[in-house]
């Protein structure tokens, strides 16, 4: 459980870093993330190295080279690089323009 003071302190760095617009200058740094080099994440950032976990297992478990895979939000292109390793065929769409970079 947080105390009361890392949790002031949480919300101070949080308003600074992220409300405030900081974080869009700070530089990405490559980062393993589910078996795929990414820049998802900022350089003081911490992060869950088990983003996409399931979807990865699951692509793992059930698919084929003879299938076709659609990827619909992208992301970072986590699941789509393992789609990619395994079916002969992947689309992937991501709407969102901040993941094109």
């Amino acid at each position: 459980m947080k105390s009361l003071r890392d949790t002031i302190f949480y919300k101070a760095i949080h308003y600074v870093y992220v409300v405030s617009g900081i974080r869009e200058y700070v530089p990405r740094k490559v980062t393993d993330v589910s078996g795929v080099q990414t820049r998802k994440h900022r350089l003081v950032e911490f992060y869950n190295d088990n983003y996409e976990n399931e979807s990865v297992e699951a692509l793992i478990k059930y698919c084929k080279p003879s299938d076709s895979v659609l990827i619909l939000g992208g992301g970072f292109g986590v699941t789509t690089v393992h789609a990619a390793r395994i079916a002969n065929n992947v689309v992937v769409y991501e709407a969102a323009r901040s993941q094109y970079n």
